[in-house]
């Protein structure tokens, strides 16, 4: 019989890129998002337009430090978001964080707060807003007014420019590794080698997710745990399981306490 894990939880590493992608699901559908774009005159390091044609802005941060140096280094851009005058600003402005990094009092009153929780069941539900974020002003710029086109643009060429010069060095990398290969005699390539380290990380990927999962779950039988292990060391010997281990126990400690 197929055991059907999909409900379990799955933990994710906190950085910039997973939580914009994360925000992403913020609405169930909007006009268009960007990352990383200097829509006003600032770098946003999430921007979503809804399909009504507002802007809601958020600003990622993953540590204190980087929380507090926001106020410190961008001054002027604080400036802008309280209302001053002649400046363009998003109509709503969010800090999206790791639960718990910051409190909701700490937060200026002209933003909301995001949580994002590592571990998840759902995408859409990663994520918790805890303070809602004020409308900062009913204006609703046009893709000219904000010069979108040319911004989309110069985005897209710095990626294509960047593709290329990683292609570049891919390529460089690839060369040197088959004249190794031939220096010391060996008759496999270098497309063999990457095949087999894809297939290994897809797998150690795979028995990490499922160990986790499988871990966080009290009706799995501890023989498939101890096995999943095994493998699991074989592909990564210093794999740290009872770290898992102790986070599940305080997980199924949590749950049980609900549930009471």
């Amino acid at each position: 019989m197929t055991r059907i894990i999909s409900r379990s939880p799955i933990r994710e590493e906190l950085t910039e890129a997973t939580i914009q992608k994360r925000l992403n699901h913020f609405f169930a559908s909007h006009k268009y998002y960007a990352d990383g774009l200097y829509v006003f005159e600032w770098e946003s390091d999430k921007l979503i337009w809804t399909k009504a044609g507002y802007i809601y802005e958020f600003e990622i941060k993953i540590s204190r430090a980087d929380f507090k140096n926001d106020f410190k280094h961008k001054a002027d851009k604080h400036v802008i978001l309280q209302g001053s005058d002649g400046h363009r600003r998003p109509n709503y402005f969010y800090y999206a964080v790791p639960t718990g990094l910051i409190e909701p009092d700490e937060v200026p009153d002209y933003a909301g707060l995001i949580y994002i929780d590592a571990e998840y069941r759902y995408v859409a539900q990663s994520f918790r807003i805890v303070r809602e974020a004020p409308r900062l002003h009913r204006e609703k710029y046009t893709d000219a007014q904000l010069n979108l086109g040319e911004k989309f643009y110069y985005n897209w060429a710095t990626a294509r420019r960047n593709h290329r010069e990683l292609a570049k060095q891919y390529d460089e990398v690839q060369k040197r590794l088959q004249r190794e290969l031939d220096r010391q005699g060996h008759d496999r390539t270098w497309e063999s080698l990457e095949q087999e380290l894809q297939f290994k990380s897809e797998q150690l990927d795979h028995y990490r997710t499922l160990y986790y999962q499988y871990e966080h779950d009290a009706g799995i039988d501890r023989q498939e745990i101890r096995l999943l292990r095994r493998e699991l060391r074989k592909l990564q010997p210093d794999f740290d399981y009872k770290a898992i281990e102790a986070e599940a126990e305080r997980y199924r400690g949590k749950r049980h306490n609900k549930a009471e």
